[in-house]
């Protein structure tokens, strides 16, 4: 199989299965509408191309030498979404079933804060570092290099774009029903409590990697 026509795929299962991204865009379009979830949209998109850029570079050689670097920013990326998730929980019990957000959350879900995650995010790290392998983009020639980086760039922008564009249509669609107050009390507990399960399991990978 062409190298990558499997990069590709491997991408697009990222991009379309649930996760930390996904989520926090749905509930950004549902709370805001899609214009308001298009700062955490850029925010993921811009992340992942300078991820990308950085891992090229050689940023991922740090890792090895430093492991602990790892488990810090697994670390950063556990307390970013068990925040965002605590978060929603605590404003889906308000009395009036809506709370302004407070400046900390409202900075996890700007562009700032889904920029940063891209790079706090282990996993992200994990998927960046085999597409680049796959293409040799760090090791080839320089005209070869640049080809190869400019192909997975496109593909970095355009399959993740998509997915996060199909996620914010889902939550387009439930706008209307998060109109009723209990329907949306109960989106919000359920991709609050997703969003910590999601940093439970970034704290796993910690412990692994300490071990």
């Amino acid at each position: 199989m062409d190298p990558l026509i499997a990069t590709a795929g491997l991408i697009a299962v990222g991009a379309l299965t649930p996760g930390p991204n996904n989520l926090i865009v749905l509930r950004e379009t549902a709370a805001r509408g899609w214009r308001g979830a298009l700062p955490a949209v850029t925010g993921i998109l811009v992340g992942g191309l300078s991820l990308l850029v950085a891992v090229a570079a050689g940023a991922n050689v740090a890792f090895d030498r430093e492991p602990r670097l790892a488990v810090a920013m697994s670390s950063g990326a556990c307390l970013l979404l068990a925040g965002l998730g605590l978060g929603a929980i605590i404003q889906s019990f308000a009395p009036d079933g809506r709370t302004e957000d407070t400046g900390s959350r409202a900075l996890a879900a700007s562009f700032a804060g889904l920029f940063v995650f891209q790079f706090l995010n282990p996993k992200a790290w994990v998927l960046v570092v085999a597409a680049v392998a796959s293409l040799d983009v760090s090791a080839s020639g320089a005209s070869t290099s640049a080809i190869g980086l400019a192909q997975l760039g496109a593909l970095f922008v355009l399959i993740p774009g998509a997915g996060l564009a199909l996620w914010s249509w889902a939550g387009v669609l439930a706008t209307r029903q998060l109109e009723r107050r209990a329907v949306r009390n109960w989106l919000d507990r359920l991709t609050g409590a997703l969003l910590i399960g999601f940093a439970l399991l970034l704290f796993h990978h910690s412990l692994e990697v300490i071990g």
